[in-house]
């Protein structure tokens, strides 16, 4: 089934395109058919955010340039060769972008310090060559896979193909940022294997049962080459989106942080970083079964599992933001509702670097989205908008 404009301009804005749909997106902004759906998208994202107006024609140049560069489909010369997309139209398309979903080409955050105030804005200029972090980019796809030998493997710098046997099981780099194991047949010898991303990186992996594992940044999952005994075993750290291949006889099951999570088949979420207040476990569909001690919950879709670092209980969060949790998983940040601290952390995961505080870290709770494909300078230069001072020592971020 063909993919419609929403979702290839969505995957564009995120960096998320393969090449086919790199092709056909281009190939559907020439299609005058799909003039009146590209509009009706441009403003139906206008008119989400009232940051757009009429006097914002300077912002609205800006995104206009910095999409054309990207899109390289208003190029002089394929100007005079083909029939443009109406300027007009990418000038509201560009802004409305940029506001809603930041792409590249500008980076927008909406802010509540305290006392109240009324929630600002700010563009950060990637002309300023004073902006602190220059040369720092975001992350990308890099992992370290680690055989039952003790041999690593480096990912990001490994040629799509066979890279390792282990025992039978085959074990493939397909493509950027994924890894598939395939085995004809069950081993006899436990052969464990790890995948672990570095600060700054992300990967995908297809188990050897056909489940998938996407990591986020400093982040690891553990299994064997072959799931040959009656459970499926795995462990992880750091953040995993699982979606579990259904096997009924032989249930996966996860250790993370000391609790333990039962599945049959499903989706789900598990944030279990270290310098996290809890273990959180996120079902996306399917049913799980948390363990924490001597607690157990059974969640259903939708909902939450908390478990504090000291595995005491397991708090229940009956509607959790989905949106949030899994903004990750899109190519995004997602701030909405949280504290300077926490979005701290995030950027130093994905950025790879380190934030101190100068006394204590200023009141601010966040609004709205920000892609993950932007550089570091882009965020600062809009954190330093909203007021927060800050200096950059190398990869130190020192916030006043």
């Amino acid at each position: 089934m063909q993919q419609s404009l929403q979702e290839l301009l969505e995957k564009y804005l995120s960096e998320s395109l393969t090449g086919e749909e790199l092709v056909l997106f281009k190939q559907m902004l020439q299609d005058n058919n799909q003039q009146q759906t590209l509009e009706q998208l441009i403003d139906e994202y206008a008119n989400e955010k009232t940051l757009l107006g009429a006097d914002d024609e300077e912002l609205k140049a800006q995104s206009f340039h910095r999409l054309k560069q990207q899109m390289q489909i208003a190029d002089h010369n394929d100007l005079q060769s083909r029939r443009p997309v109406r300027r007009s139209l990418i000038l509201k398309w560009s802004a409305a972008a940029a506001v809603l979903l930041m792409a590249g080409a500008a980076c927008y955050i909406w802010l509540r310090p305290a006392p109240q105030k009324k929630a600002e804005t700010a563009l950060a200029d990637k002309s300023n060559t004073t902006v602190p972090g220059a040369g720092i980019g975001p992350g990308g796809n890099k992992a370290v896979l680690t055989l039952a030998d003790g041999r690593s493997i480096e990912l990001d710098n490994a040629a799509n193909g066979t890279l390792a046997m282990q025992g039978s099981a085959r074990i493939s780099k397909t493509g950027n940022g994924q890894l598939m194991y395939e085995a004809d047949r069950k081993n006899e010898e436990l052969l464990m294997n790890t995948i672990s991303t570095p600060i700054g990186g992300q990967y995908q992996v297809v188990l050897p049962d056909g489940s998938t594992a996407r990591l986020n940044a400093a982040s690891s999952i553990s299994f064997p080459a072959s799931f040959s005994g009656k459970t499926r075993n795995v462990k992880i750290t750091g953040e995993v989106f699982l979606s579990v291949a259904k096997e009924p006889n032989q249930p996966f099951m996860v250790e993370a942080n000391g609790s333990t999570i039962k599945v049959l088949g499903t989706a789900f979420n598990i944030n279990a970083y270290k310098d996290e207040a809890f273990t959180r476990t996120t079902l996306v569909e399917g049913a799980v079964s948390i363990g924490a001690g001597s607690n157990q919950l059974l969640l259903k879709p939708g909902q939450q599992a908390a478990i504090p670092a000291d595995n005491s209980g397991i708090k229940l969060v009956e509607a959790a933001d989905m949106q949030k949790i899994l903004a990750w998983t899109n190519g995004l940040f997602n701030f909405e509702g949280a504290e300077l601290p926490a979005v701290m952390r995030q950027l130093e995961r994905w950025y790879n670097i380190t934030v101190e505080y100068e006394g204590h870290p200023p009141t601010i709770h966040f609004k709205g989205k920000m892609y993950r494909n932007l550089n570091l300078p882009d965020v600062l230069e809009s954190l330093k908008g909203m007021g927060l001072e800050f200096r950059m020592e190398g990869r130190r971020l020192i916030v006043k």
